[in-house]
C-alpha cells in the first residue's frame, strides 16, 4: 500500500524519471550499453538530482499561504496548510534520502 499526501507521489515518480534519463543520456554518450553497470557514480548522479528535484518542487508547492481557521467551539485559531509527503516523510526531506539511497546503490 502506497501512502502519500498532496504531492508527494512526485517523490518515487521525479526518481524514476532521473534515473531513466540518466541512464539513457550516459548510454547515448558513451555507446556502450553497460555504462551503468561500469560505472556506479552514475546511479548517485541521478539519485542527487532526484534529491534536488524534490527539494526545489518542494519549495515551490509549500509558498502558498496557508488558511486561518477560527474554531467556533473553542475560539482557537489554527493555520491549515498543504502537506505534500510519500509515507509519512514531507517531500523536502527527499534531498538527503534520495543521494543515501544512491550511494547504497553503487556499492
Amino acid at each position: 500500500m502506497i501512502i502519500w499526501s498532496g504531492f508527494g507521489v512526485l517523490a518515487p515518480i521525479i526518481a524514476i524519471f532521473c534515473l531513466v534519463i540518466t541512464q539513457y543520456v550516459a548510454e547515448s554518450i558513451s555507446s556502450n550499453p553497460d555504462v551503468w553497470s561500469q560505472n556506479p557514480w552514475i546511479a548517485f548522479l541521478s539519485s542527487c538530482i532526484a534529491g534536488l528535484l524534490c527539494f526545489a518542487i518542494s519549495k515551490l508547492l509549500n509558498k502558498k499561504q496557508g488558511k486561518v481557521v477560527i474554531m467556533k467551539e473553542t475560539g482557537e485559531e489554527r493555520l491549515l496548510k498543504p502537506n505534500h509527503s510519500f509515507f509519512f516523510i514531507p517531500l523536502g526531506f527527499y534531498i538527503v534520502i534520495w543521494p543515501v539511497i544512491g550511494l547504497i546503490m553503487m556499492f
